[in-house]
C-alpha cells in the first residue's frame, strides 16, 4: 500500500487498534515494528512520522502507561513519532501530540465541541517538556452511523440525505484544524462509509472534494470519464469480450452486462478478481472494480443464443460515466442452429414418410378385405 500510494502521490499511516487483550510488551513490540518497518517509507505519512492510536484510556491506561509505551518504542527504534491520541482528555497531551475522536457520533453540538477542542489543544503547554512546538487539533468528519446489522439493537445516527455529513464537516473547517480525519471511507458494518455504492451513488465522495478544496484553498482539477474500447471475437465456438482502458484515467468502476451468454470468466490479467452474477439462461452481470489507464482485461463466455449483446458502462473515480456497447453473431451458435433446424426437418420427413407408409398399408389392408 506504501508503494503504491508513492506511485500515485499521496501518503498514509497506520490507525493502531488498542481494543484488545495485550500486554505492555506486545504493543511496544508492534508500536516498534511499525516504526521500524514503515517510518522511513517516503509515503509514510510525516512531520515525523505520524502515528493515530485508538482510544488511549480504554483498559484503564493511563499517562504513565503511554509515557512508558512510547517511550520506549523510541529506545528500541530510534524513531520518535508524533501520536495523535484518540480522547478528548486534555491531560493527555502531555505524552500525544495532538488528539481527535475517531468517531463523532457522540458530540450533540459538533461546532461548539470542536472550537472548544481547537483552542484547548492549540494553547496547551506541557508541563514535563521544553518542545517548542504546539500541540495538534485533529477534527473528524462522519456521513452518519448504523450498526443495526451487527449489533442488537444497535445505533442509527441517519445521514440525512448528507446533512450529517455536512454538518460535521462545516464544524470541523470553522475550527481551523491542522488535520481532518474522515469516518470512514469503507466501513460498510456500521454504514460509516463514503465510498461509492449503489445505495448513495457517488454523492459522499463529491461532497468530500467540495470541502477538501475549502480546507486547503485549492481548486482540484475535473476528472474526465473514463475511455474504454470493447472488442468481441469468437475463437473455438468461445466467445471474448476485450476491454481496454485507452484513455488516461482509471474507471474504478465497471459493470459488464453481458446478453446471450453464460459461464463467464476471466483470461487475462489471471490474478484479476471480478464479482459475477448469472442473471438468468442468457443474462448475465459481472463487475470489475478497478481498469487502469493501458490496462487490457480479456474475458471469455459461452454463447447460448444466435447474437452476444455486451454493454460496459465505467466511472471515474469522481462519478462522470461513459459506455460502450457491441454485439456479435456466434458462427458456433448459428452452427449449431442450422445442424438443429436440419436434424428437426429431417424427423419431421421421416416422421412424414412413417405415416403414409402406415397409411398405405391400412388402405391396402382394407382393400384386400
Amino acid at each position: 500500500m506504501l508503494n503504491a500510494a508513492e506511485e500515485e502521490g499521496f501518503n498514509l499511516t497506520i490507525y493502531y487498534e488498542t481494543v484488545r487483550e495485550m500486554s505492555t510488551e506486545q504493543m511496544i513490540r508492534e508500536l516498534s515494528y511499525v516504526a521500524k518497518k514503515y517510518a522511513n517509507h517516503s509515503a509514510f505519512l510525516k512531520l515525523n512520522p505520524v502515528i493515530f492510536i485508538y482510544a488511549v484510556e480504554a483498559m484503564d491506561r493511563d499517562l504513565k502507561f503511554w509515557r512508558r509505551v512510547l517511550e520506549r518504542v523510541e529506545v528500541e527504534t530510534g524513531v520518535k513519532p508524533i501520536y495523535v491520541g484518540d480522547t478528548y482528555s486534555i491531560s493527555f497531551l502531555e505524552v500525544f501530540e495532538g488528539l481527535h475522536t475517531y468517531n463523532p457520533i457522540w458530540i450533540e453540538n459538533h461546532e461548539e465541541m470542536y472550537s472548544h477542542m481547537s483552542e484547548a489543544v492549540k494553547s496547551y503547554v506541557p508541563l514535563t517538556s521544553d518542545e517548542a512546538y504546539r500541540r495538534m487539533w485533529c477534527a473528524t468528519v462522519a456521513p452518519g452511523y448504523d450498526d443495526r446489522k451487527i449489533r442488537r439493537p444497535g445505533s442509527l445516527v441517519p445521514r440525512g440525505g448528507g446533512e450529517y455529513y455536512e454538518r460535521t464537516w462545516r464544524a470541523a473547517l470553522g475550527s481551523r484544524p491542522d488535520i481532518v480525519l474522515i469516518c470512514t471511507w469503507n466501513e460498510w458494518h456500521e454504514g460509516t462509509e463514503i465510498e461509492p455504492s449503489r445505495e448513495y451513488g457517488f454523492s459522499y465522495v463529491r461532497m468530500t472534494r467540495r470541502f477538501v478544496e475549502v480546507f486547503k484553498n485549492i481548486t482540484l482539477a475535473e476528472v474526465a470519464p473514463p475511455s474504454l474500447r470493447l472488442t468481441l471475437s469468437e475463437e473455438d465456438e468461445v466467445i471474448e469480450i476485450l476491454l481496454e482502458n485507452v484513455g488516461e484515467v482509471p474507471a474504478v468502476v465497471s459493470h459488464v452486462y453481458v446478453s446471450g451468454a453464460t459461464t463467464l470468466r476471466i483470461a487475462d490479467p489471471s490474478d484479476l478478481h471480478i464479482y459475477k452474477l448469472q442473471v438468468n439462461s442468457t443474462t448475465l452481470i459481472a463487475y470489475i472494480p478497478y481498469i487502469a489507464p493501458g490496462e487490457r482485461v480479456l474475458l471469455r463466455c459461452d454463447a447460448v443464443s444466435d447474437v452476444v449483446s455486451v454493454s460496459v458502462k465505467s466511472w471515474s473515480a469522481l462519478g462522470s460515466q461513459a459506455s460502450v456497447k457491441a454485439s456479435l453473431k456466434a458462427e458456433g451458435r448459428r452452427e449449431e442452429a442450422i445442424s438443429g433446424y436440419l436434424l428437426i426437418m429431417a424427423a419431421a420427413i421421416i416422421a412424414v414418410i412413417g405415416a403414409l407408409a402406415l397409411a398405405l398399408r391400412a388402405l391396402l389392408r382394407r382393400r384386400v378385405a
